[in-house]
């Protein structure tokens, strides 16, 4: 069986996006006996957040750089007054503070700081290299790496709810962009500290939420396989309209 396309699936709370995968293929492989399948996903999710993971069979693969790279947006809650060391509520706490000073308006007054291009530095605990190692691999040994400032993007930025210790922000951000850091930097900005406690991915380019498979579709593969074959038929209607307009371009209609 000649599998390809992309699937954009819901990632539930505690999978790794890693695990999502596995259980993917392994389901392929069962309802297929294909064992070189080839499956990967555009854009780690951390095991604690919930949402899209968009998930490429075959040469559908290709397409997942698409989604890596491209622009996304979140849903995340905030915890005022509690630092950990993953800068989310699996880390070990690491200063807690009084936060019972801060009204909404607190919260409003900094967030314009955290719009447009800034600099961010990307957690400890983090997947990115530094000569090779995880950062994530030594901060687990003890040893806190280097991590430079990179830009990103943060397009909105929205405070859609406060009920201390609680803040709940609504942000699109460019790839690359780490939510729950820019919760810890808002945190040390307002003088309280403050880690992500909950986090869900709820668009990833034109993907939204209500387009993903739940967990019980994505893991039956007759469900899984359907709708992949549904996306190489969307492919290929986008495909021809596309090359339609590039003819259109140069033979416009008289």
């Amino acid at each position: 069986m000649n599998l390809n396309g992309i699937v954009p699936v819901f990632k539930p709370i505690g999978w790794t996006s890693t695990d999502v995968v596995r259980k993917i293929k392994k389901n392929l492989i069962i309802r297929t006996g294909d064992k070189k399948v080839k499956i990967g996903h555009g854009g780690t999710l951390d095991p604690f957040a919930s949402g899209i993971l968009v998930i490429g069979v075959g040469k559908g693969c290709t397409n997942l750089p698409r989604y890596i790279h491209g622009n996304k947006r979140y849903l995340v809650q905030g915890r005022l007054g509690i630092t950990t060391d993953t800068q989310d509520l699996v880390g070990k706490t690491i200063s807690e503070r009084n936060y019972q000073h801060i009204t909404r308006e607190s919260i409003e007054s900094v967030l314009h700081k955290f719009r447009g291009e800034i600099e961010q530095i990307p957690p400890s605990f983090s997947a990115l290299r530094v000569n090779g190692v995880r950062a994530y691999d030594a901060a687990r040994q003890g040893v806190m790496l280097e991590l430079k400032p990179r830009k990103i993007h943060i397009f909105s930025n929205q405070l859609i709810n406060f009920q201390s210790p609680f803040f709940h922000l609504d942000l699109t951000v460019s790839s690359g962009t780490y939510i729950r850091t820019i919760v810890h930097d808002i945190g040390e900005m307002l003088g309280t500290g403050a880690h992500a406690s909950e986090l869900s991915r709820t668009e990833v380019g034109s993907i939204k939420l209500e387009d993903c498979l739940s967990q019980r579709q994505w893991e039956d593969a007759e469900t899984f396989i359907q709708s992949l074959k549904k996306s190489r038929e969307n492919e290929s209607e986008r495909l021809h309209q596309k090359e339609k307009q590039k003819i259109s371009k140069y033979f416009p209609k008289t």
